[in-house]
């Protein structure tokens, strides 16, 4: 019953919020009513890329071996594997959230601490999700199109599952400091990695496209559409720490 009225609360907070500026999720766009301050915001994640996040990601890449950057990859990967159990959860997703569990287990234990995918050795694969997804299931209104200082290409209803993600993920809200350091530390390498992988790429969107804002934005109403999570390169706009 709890968590029934916490959902009735949550939608109607949202319908609150949205207004006549929200959208069902089958359209073909989401209203920009926010253009003039997402561009502004966008070029300030811009200077953020061009001036710390690829120089950095390019140092780093350039001397830490593949190996080791996949490994910290997998590490990372695995600290956010509790979060994608409680949003397969509350999606009612449970064949997922089992699998979760599984993978969390076998990498933690036979993958020493998740520095190894052992599960994908065995064909028990990712599958990510996030708290946006669990409000989409819950039949949420996307809302307008966002962009978020530091984490880039959103909407309303994915700023606010951002929000609840970091809330929710018993990994990024213990208050051991030691291990807080840990954990965003390899969030940060995984940040870098994650740049330096496909810098070619987001240096022909950020800097060399007519509008980089629009390139930005229509890459996320594709993914909007409908292209998978698994698909490696929809992390090309979620450079920064958004899990």
């Amino acid at each position: 019953m709890g968590a029934s009225l916490k959902k009735n609360f949550l939608v109607a907070l949202f319908i609150l919020i949205t207004g006549c500026v929200s959208t069902a999720d089958h359209t073909s766009t989401i209203p920009d009513p926010f253009e003039k301050i997402n561009r502004s915001t966008h070029e300030f994640n811009k200077s953020i890329d061009s001036v710390i996040i690829f120089p950095a990601s390019d140092a780093y890449g350039s001397v830490t071996p593949e190996s080791i950057r996949n490994i910290l990859s997998n590490f990372s990967s695995n600290l956010s594997e509790p979060l994608r159990f409680i949003n397969h959860t509350l999606q009612g997703n449970l064949l997922e959230a089992g699998k979760t569990s599984i993978r969390f287990g076998l990498n933690t234990t036979f993958g020493i601490a998740g520095l190894f995918d052992v599960a994908n050795y065995l064909e028990i694969y990712q599958e990510d999700t996030n708290f946006d997804t669990t409000l989409k299931t819950w039949n949420l209104p996307t809302g307008p199109y966002v962009e978020l200082p530091l984490l880039g290409p959103s909407s309303l209803r994915g700023s606010i599952g951002t929000l609840f993600d970091f809330s929710l993920n018993p990994m990024s809200s213990n208050i051991n400091s030691a291990y807080n350091a840990i954990y965003y530390s390899t969030r940060g390498f995984d940040v870098l990695n994650t740049r330096y992988e496909f810098k070619d790429t987001i240096q022909s969107v950020l800097y060399d496209s007519f509008d980089s804002y629009e390139s930005g934005k229509n890459y996320y109403l594709q993914r909007f559409e409908g292209v998978s999570l698994e698909n490696s390169e929809d992390e090309l706009f979620e450079l920064y720490l958004n899990e």
